[in-house]
């Protein structure tokens, strides 16, 4: 049985819940079911290892430009994402040390240096391109 009431549920009464067929994730105090676009349930267990497209669509999606590729192809790509459903794509030029963030019905904007990342996908986040290309080892 799935959790119903008007009141949240805490994490521990998530976790108490009893397991069966369907699969769920626990959403700002909800026990939501993990369905696919096709109303399908989605096995995102440890076992599912196909090497195939995920079946749900991720939140984030990040693109790292590589040598032979042009930001103008990658600005291609990241529109594709947006137009399928994710809601943040970075597109990360180590060349420059930027990262572009594109969002649904938003202009992209570029990052550098110790400027803080921001998206409405991304609530929290608090890193900027500095951070990342110093852990990647390009700084």
């Amino acid at each position: 049985m799935v959790h119903t009431q008007n009141k949240p549920l805490t994490l521990d009464d998530f976790f108490a819940l009893p397991e069966g067929d369907i699969i769920y994730e626990f959403v700002e105090g909800r026990a939501v079911p993990k369905f696919s676009s096709a109303d399908e349930e989605v096995d995102m267990s440890r076992e599912w290892l196909k090497d195939e497209a995920c079946p749900v669509c991720p939140e984030l999606a990040i693109e790292i430009i590589s040598i032979d590729q042009t930001f103008g192809e990658m600005m291609e790509k990241a529109t594709s994402y947006l137009t399928a459903g994710i809601s943040c794509v970075w597109v990360i030029d180590p060349k420059a040390k930027s990262i572009t963030v594109f969002e649904p019905n938003t202009l992209p904007k570029t990052y550098r240096g110790s400027q803080p990342l921001t998206s409405s996908a991304l609530t929290g986040l608090q890193i900027t391109p500095q951070e990342i290309f110093q852990q990647a080892g390009l700084s």
